[in-house]
């Protein structure tokens, strides 16, 4: 859903003009917002609170924290020129892609941990390192 609410406000941005592109950004950007929200938004705090063993939860958690802060500074930092660069429909397209590889990541390397305990995710981590 965020790729495609991104590619409806990229269409907003391209083809349209007057109050059809306001509602069509509109959408577009509500849309991935509520997606981004029940998706993947959540998906590293997750991994922080479930998949690290607890001798090191704490201090992996911190880094991945410490990781999660400093890429969204970097986004903040890297946005307005990226705008500049390639326009907001461009954009758009970006932040489009990247959320399909976003869940392609997810659905690839994230398993699935409902109702397993953290020594039974920490198994699940060794076979697919030893894999």
């Amino acid at each position: 859903m965020m790729s495609v609410a991104m590619l409806i406000g990229a269409a907003g941005v391209a083809f349209t003009g007057g109050l059809t592109r306001i509602i069509l950004i509109m959408i577009g950007l509500d849309v991935f917002i509520a997606a981004f929200a029940i998706g993947v938004g959540g998906t590293g705090w997750l991994i922080q609170g479930e998949y690290f063993p607890t001798a090191v939860r704490g201090r992996a958690a911190a880094l991945g924290a410490a990781a999660d802060w400093i890429a969204n500074f970097a986004l903040i930092l890297l946005v307005p020129t990226m705008l500049n660069g390639f326009g907001l429909a461009w954009l758009m397209v970006l932040f489009a892609v990247l959320s399909a590889i976003a869940l392609l990541f997810v659905n690839s390397f994230i398993p699935e941990t409902k109702e397993l305990s953290v020594e039974e995710i920490t198994e699940i981590f060794e076979r697919q390192a030893a894999d």
